[in-house]
């Protein structure tokens, strides 16, 4: 009975021993972990409660798309070289990057461009390693996991697109920018062309021609309708004219030159002084009146001398 009670303490000893000396592995953020599509993430795997810490760890990243369905994402050996799975290799550009922190305390495990595809779980497995009598054995292990979950942003259309492009100023500056210099260039050539095009229909309609009937040889401006390729044709088809002068005869000298009659001069009637004649006419009503008076007058004083007499 002794030997057996011995026997079964040694053995429950040994059971919490062990248990008491596993590694304590956590994963974060987790338990459960939401990512939107298109971004990176990035995994930790805490190690602690190591036995000792000359001992190696081994660790592994897996990857649980279902539960039964098992894939290597990477792995990280005694001699910290690290091996990533077949799960790692088949995308096209590396897509997940694996790095120590701390001295064995803190693994980190990076994911770019997420996809609905690396949503699942994700599973941290490390193991410690002592060498005994030459040979590699397992000391302690520990497990952490954490699910991932990608939310995917529905596409709007390309409105929304184009929108995106506009939300950046320096960009919208820089196409405000290219649009006007088109224009001003558009518009100086616009221009240009107008003028060379003006300047060649004025050398084709104007032209200086001498006039035949004018005796003083003034030159003189006509304006022709045609175009310069009808009269560079009626140049070649006309003969040249020569200039040829003939002597015509003197012109008769009058006997007497013809005096021309001079306009009449139509006479201005005089108009007559309205202003004087009144003038006048007031005046000598005046003297008749004054000199009626006196006489009047007169005559009253020698009727009364000769009442008195």
């Amino acid at each position: 009975m002794k030997l057996s009670t011995v026997a079964i303490v040694l053995l429950t000893r040994a059971f919490i021993g062990e248990l008491s000396e596993a590694l304590n592995v956590t994963v974060t953020p987790g338990p459960v972990s939401m990512c939107m599509e298109g971004d990176n993430i990035t995994l930790s795997c805490l190690v602690s409660q190591r036995k000792r810490s000359s001992h190696v760890l081994v660790l592994r990243w897996l990857y649980f798309p279902t539960p039964e369905d098992e894939h290597l994402v990477v792995r990280m050996g005694m001699k910290k070289s690290k091996y990533y799975g077949n799960y790692s290799k088949h995308f096209p550009q590396s897509k997940f990057h694996l790095w120590e922190e701390m001295d064995g305390q803190i693994y980190r495990l990076l994911i770019l461009n997420v996809s609905l595809e690396d949503r699942g779980n994700y599973t941290c497995k490390v193991q410690e390693i002592r060498k005994h009598r030459n040979k590699w054995r397992a000391s302690s292990n520990g497990t952490g996991s954490m699910e991932l979950r990608v939310h995917r942003i529905p596409s709007t259309g390309k409105a929304d697109v184009i929108w995106r492009m506009f939300e950046d100023l320096y960009l919208c500056a820089v196409l405000i920018c290219s649009i006007g210099l088109v224009c001003m260039l558009v518009f100086a050539m616009t221009i240009t062309c107008q003028h060379l095009q003006h300047k060649r229909r004025l050398r084709a309609n104007y032209y200086l021609v001498k006039c035949p009937e004018n005796s003083s040889g003034e030159t003189v401006t006509s304006v022709s309708s045609s175009s310069p390729a009808m009269h560079r044709k009626e140049r070649r088809h006309k003969p040249q004219l020569r200039d040829i002068t003939e002597q015509l005869p003197p012109p008769q000298i009058p006997a007497k030159a013809p005096v021309p009659r001079k306009p009449r001069r139509t006479k201005l009637l005089k108009a007559r002084p309205t202003k004087m004649v009144g003038m006048l006419t007031l005046i000598e009503l005046i003297l008749h009146k004054s000199i009626i008076f006196f006489h009047n007058k007169a005559l009253k004083r020698l009727s009364d001398a000769d009442r008195v007499s």
